[in-house]
C-alpha cells in the first residue's frame, strides 16, 4: 500500500470511530423533513429482530432487514420458496 493511500485510509478510519457513538445514538425527530432509515441492517444472534424493532420504535427510525443466503442454501425454486417462507416468520 503506497504510504499517501495509508495516510487517507487511516485518516477516514479515525475520522468514523470518532463519529460512531454520535451516529449511534440518531433519532429522528419532527424537525426533519424526512423519515430516517438504515436500509442495511443484519441480524446477528445477539442483534435480532427483537432488538432491532425495539430501536426503531425507540429512535422514530425505519430499519431494512437485509438477509444473506448461503450459497450452498438456494440451489432451486423449492429452496427458494422454502427459504422465503422463512423469513416470512
Amino acid at each position: 500500500m503506497k504510504r499517501r493511500s495509508f495516510i487517507k485510509n487511516a485518516g477516514l478510519a479515525a475520522g468514523m470511530i470518532t463519529v460512531s457513538p454520535f451516529i449511534a445514538e440518531c433519532k429522528s425527530t419532527d424537525e426533519t423533513p424526512f423519515q430516517v432509515m438504515d436500509l442495511h441492517v443484519h441480524t446477528t444472534d445477539a442483534f435480532n429482530m427483537n432488538i432491532i424493532m425495539q430501536l426503531a420504535k425507540e429512535r422514530g427510525v425505519k430499519f431494512g432487514i437485509v438477509e444473506h443466503p448461503a450459497e450452498w442454501a438456494i440451489k432451486n425454486d423449492d429452496d427458494l420458496l422454502a427459504y422465503i417462507r422463512n423469513l416470512r416468520k
